[in-house]
């Protein structure tokens, strides 16, 4: 009878929240699948879900994800990969904390025997997937702290309490639902990015805030260990992150109504607790970089950031924006179709100011990306990550009051905008996890399985070799990459079975890297000429010795055929070998199989992986077509 009764209870607050017109019975059926007692049910189903996640995305975004995550943690590993410019002595802006945690992840895969590439791969996709399920739970907790602010008020009426108590875990279950549903974060979130594990140490930071948050003076914060730690070590992975705390700091000063009054509280035991945890970061953020970048004076990566990107500007080199851009572009593009429901829960909060802490947040989130917006022409949309959680929850109070508070607009209509809002948000998520930019991920997983199938091959003509590892080298193999610097995976998808970084194939790709001439710029390095001046650089490349190949000199005769402007004879280095494979870009195709057939290298197509699908751009796998007598 309890039981029955209680249900009845729950019913019956239900049609207090839910229109009776039954448009929304398909949503509400949703929303019943999404909605738990415990909070930890949350994390249990996310666990499950981002694993899928991070396994379903399967497509090119940002350099970063693999140039500055796999191939680092390889190189730390096993000793092959290539490091970037930001990795050398002289610039040292990035830190190596997030990349020796996948090397360890690299080691004891190594240690278990599963030395398949495809292992290295899609492990370090599920850890990420675990990330993202982390911050999804995160964002569920801050949310219900949001939400139940009015319950410490207990009415001593039960039906309202129980009414109130269902209208919170409604308002949860759609936060929920528009956390799994956006496209951006399903796409972005669980990728290799140290932007992702930013998120993940901004929320629990924010959760630690929370539990202060009945302390009545801001800086009450800093008596919180868990706060102090968590604030370190994302200012420590990504030093950008500290314009958001500095923010959160301010603005809670600002909302508090004692602060000004009460600033004789300020005592040194605060500021010794700040100057504690400001020193214990900076000594073992210093001691570890300067290990790992084997310098030899003390290397402080975050201040090395600063100065590069702020007073060097050098982060304008990677694209300049105008100062709005996050508003008027990047918002758009993240939220597609929840972009009204950020914008609805935004003025509903404004307007009624129902939870105090959510309007809170909107203010600092809101100073936040007026500061960021001014601090750097540099702008991307994965810099965003960090507050995405906290403007979905935003979203899901829109879409709740919305789907079932907003009786002044049809039911029909509302319907409709809610299948139209989360149809698009799928079909986002497919193309752009399952299709654009695929052909960047397939061309290089293609040239794995070629490796792997050249072993194959070698071993079985070679069996009565004792040798272990007879026929596990590459060396002798030569990979030339003629697309934009870092605009494939490199050596970590290429991972290989051999014992020693001498056994991998020669893989060869043009730097972009950022040099000064009479002021710092990208420009003449060998991509430049690739994009700008392709023919003229493939010459001097592979006809005139640019690619560093061991040979005689000769004399070349060759008609003009589109290349030269007269018919003359050019000394050219007359290379013995040809490169085993070629990655191209099919705009660069036409200008590569010219130059390549006056060193008389002849390549069969052998792999067309499309990858933009609004340019039509392609990536091309080539292979030297060998004469009979050759041997590879």
């Amino acid at each position: 009878m309890a039981s029955h009764s209680a249900s009845k209870r729950k019913s019956n607050s239900e049609q207090l929240i839910w229109p009776r017109d039954g448009n929304f019975l398909w949503l509400r059926a949703v929303l019943d699948k999404l909605t738990f007692a415990k909070l930890e049910h949350y994390l249990y189903v996310s666990l499950v879900y981002r694993t899928l996640n991070s396994i379903v995305v399967n497509t090119f975004f940002n350099p970063d994800e693999y140039w500055q995550s796999y191939e680092v943690a390889h190189h730390m590993a096993f000793g092959v990969g290539v490091k970037t410019w930001e990795w050398k002595e002289e610039w040292a802006i990035r830190t190596y904390l997030y990349p020796f945690v996948l090397s360890m992840i690299f080691r004891l895969l190594n240690g278990l025997g599963m030395t398949h590439y495809n292992n290295y791969i899609y492990v370090v996709k599920v850890f990420h997937g675990v990330i993202t399920a982390c911050i999804d739970y995160v964002s569920i907790c801050i949310a219900s702290h949001w939400f139940s602010l009015a319950e410490k008020k207990r009415e001593k009426n039960t039906k309202a309490l129980i009414q109130q108590r269902t209208k919170k875990n409604t308002i949860i279950a759609f936060v929920y639902l528009c956390i799994v549903s956006n496209w951006f974060y399903f796409y972005a979130m669980s990728r290799a990015f140290s932007n992702s594990v930013e998120t993940l140490w901004t929320m629990l930071a924010l959760s630690c805030h929370m539990s202060t948050n009945e302390v009545v003076l801001p800086w009450h914060l800093f008596f919180n260990w868990h706060w102090l730690f968590c604030v370190s070590l994302c200012v420590m992975i990504r030093p950008s992150s500290v314009l958001f705390w500095v923010v959160v700091v301010v603005m809670e000063c600002v909302h508090s109504t004692k602060v000004w009054s009460h600033l004789k509280t300020l005592e040194w035991r605060v500021l010794r607790r700040v100057a504690t945890a400001v020193c214990l970061a900076v000594a073992f953020l210093c001691a570890f970089d300067s290990y790992f970048y084997n310098a030899k004076k003390l290397i402080f990566t975050p201040y090395q950031f600063f100065k590069f990107n702020i007073l060097m500007q050098g982060a304008d080199l990677y694209g300049v924006h105008p100062w709005h851009w996050y508003v008027s572009n990047a918002l758009p593009v993240l939220l597609l179709t929840m972009l009204p429901m950020l914008l609805f829960g935004v003025w509903m909060q404004c307007r009624y100011r129902h939870f105090a802490v959510m309007q809170k947040y909107v203010h600092i989130v809101g100073v936040y990306l007026f500061f960021l917006s001014l601090t750097s022409a540099h702008k991307e949309y994965r810099f965003l990550l960090p507050i995405l959680p906290l403007l979905l929850i935003v979203c899901g109070y829109g879409l709740f009051v919305f789907a079932t508070q907003l009786r002044n607009v049809s039911s029909s209509l509302r319907t409709c905008f809610v299948l139209t809002l989360f149809f698009v948000q799928w079909v986002a998520i497919v193309f752009f996890c399952r299709a654009h930019q695929r052909g960047a991920i397939s061309v290089v997983e293609q040239l794995a399985q070629e490796m792997l199938s050249l072993h194959t091959r070698y071993n079985n003509s070679n069996n009565n070799n004792n040798d272990e590892y007879y026929g596990h080298d590459w060396s002798h193999i030569r990979v030339d990459h003629v697309v934009s610097c870092h605009s494939t995976p490199f050596f970590a998808f290429l991972h290989l079975p051999v014992d020693t970084a001498t056994r991998y194939p020669n893989m060869n790709y043009f730097d972009c890297s950022p040099h000064f001439l009479q002021f710092l710029t990208r420009h003449y390095t060998q991509t430049w000429f690739l994009e700008n001046k392709t023919k003229q650089f493939l010459i001097f490349y592979y006809l005139l010795g640019g690619d560093g190949c061991p040979s005689s000199s000769a004399y070349l005769n060759h008609s003009a055929g589109g290349i030269f402007n007269n018919d003359y004879a050019i000394k050219a280095r007359v290379c013995p070998s040809c490169p085993h494979y070629v990655i191209v870009e099919n705009i660069h195709l036409d200008s590569l199989l010219e130059v390549m057939n006056i060193r008389n290298c002849v390549y069969d197509v052998i792999g067309k992986h499309i990858n933009n699908w609004f340019d039509g751009q392609h990536y091309l796998l080539l292979k030297y077509k060998r004469p009979l007598n050759a041997t590879f």
